[in-house]
């Protein structure tokens, strides 16, 4: 049973609330507190606890490796010989006498292409030919070495691979005649920025951890009279015909160079494509990134670079003659048409 006062209040409330306009709540009239004062008093730091650790024999601890070590480098291979050639490839099959109008992507690259091509929603099919095109090139040019085909056969189907990532590149052929669908050697920037050059470039090769890694050193140098502040480096992966097949811009070691000032650089160019021949340093822009690979239904135990996307995988436990060529580089591909790998770079 509520009391007359709170009924009356209630209803007062209520028609506040339902009137038109603003409810205006007068404001408080101020007012003062009296406290009494205390004489502060120095308070005492607390004890200290001294944390007992129990260790069991069952656990024995093991003290951690100094971080910042780095990893003894073996197989050093290029090193200071001033070359940008990388010797391990060698790239047969095509004639010398037909035209050489597309890059020379690998299987794995143009399965990359692909997968971005899904992911975007636009140029699916063209991406699709072009990656069969890609694996019959690279088959066909092992058939040249083993004396399954003749010559004439690999060129007429290194060809069509030309054709189809020409298609890929550029979907309206009209276009074919006017923009040029790849970045050659000679069209790259040249390695100077302002007054900073770069000298003795040197590409060499060793392994670190098991792995096999590409660096890139050299020595940025500034003949002006003024501070300048370095923009990123770009390196560039070209393959035997001169195209530019993919690139990396990685931060130099140092920020600026003064006035005559010369400091030596060192940067790895991760996941080379297969078919790299030489590497071409100059300074960004053009800047160039590695798109990532994070297509569905990719297993990279059981991928096979010389079959179709939508070729069925083979059993877990079944051998395979498929090598894998290096322990970093992600390989792409995958069963119904999906591509993808780990999202380290090709």
């Amino acid at each position: 049973m509520r009391s007359p006062r709170f009924l009356l209040t209630a209803s007062l409330l209520a028609a506040a609330l339902a009137a038109p306009g603003c409810i205006i709540i007068p404001k408080p009239k101020p007012f003062t507190l009296s406290v009494p004062g205390k004489e502060l008093i120095e308070i005492e730091a607390a004890p200290a606890i001294e944390a007992a650790l129990v260790v069991s024999d069952a656990s024995p601890v093991t003290s951690a490796p100094a971080p910042g070590a780095p990893s003894p480098r073996t197989d050093i291979r290029g090193a200071g010989d001033g070359s940008m050639m990388i010797e391990t490839v060698t790239v047969t099959g095509a004639g010398k006498d037909i035209p050489h109008r597309a890059p020379n992507f690998s299987p794995e690259q143009a399965a990359a292409m692909m997968c971005a091509a899904q992911k975007m929603g636009f140029g699916g099919e063209s991406a699709r030919r072009m990656h069969e095109a890609t694996v019959k090139a690279k088959q066909a040019r092992a058939d040249l070495d083993a004396g399954k085909i003749t010559l004439k056969q690999a060129d007429e189907i290194e060809l069509k691979r030309q054709d189809a990532v020409l298609n890929y590149m550029l979907p309206v052929p009209i276009l074919n005649l006017i923009v040029g669908p790849a970045e050659k050697k000679q069209d790259l920037p040249k390695p100077v920025y302002r007054s900073v050059v770069l000298d003795n470039t040197d590409l060499f090769t060793f392994k670190e951890n098991g792995k096999e890694v590409t660096a890139v050193s050299g020595v940025a140098r500034n003949t002006g009279t003024e501070r300048i502040e370095l923009p990123p480096l770009t390196l560039r992966a070209i393959d035997e015909w001169g195209f530019s097949i993919a690139g990396q811009s990685s931060l130099f070691p140092f920020e600026a160079l003064e006035p005559g000032e010369a400091k030596a650089w060192e940067v790895r160019l991760l996941n080379p494509p297969e078919y790299t021949r030489e590497v071409y340093v100059h300074f960004a822009p053009p800047f160039m990134y590695r798109s990532p690979r994070d297509c569905d239904f990719f297993d990279p135990a059981t991928f096979d670079a010389s079959a179709p996307l939508g070729a069925p995988a083979p059993a877990p436990n079944e051998p395979s003659d498929v090598t894998v060529r290096r322990a970093d580089r992600p390989v792409m591909g995958g069963p119904d048409g999906a591509c993808g790998c780990d999202q380290s770079p090709t």
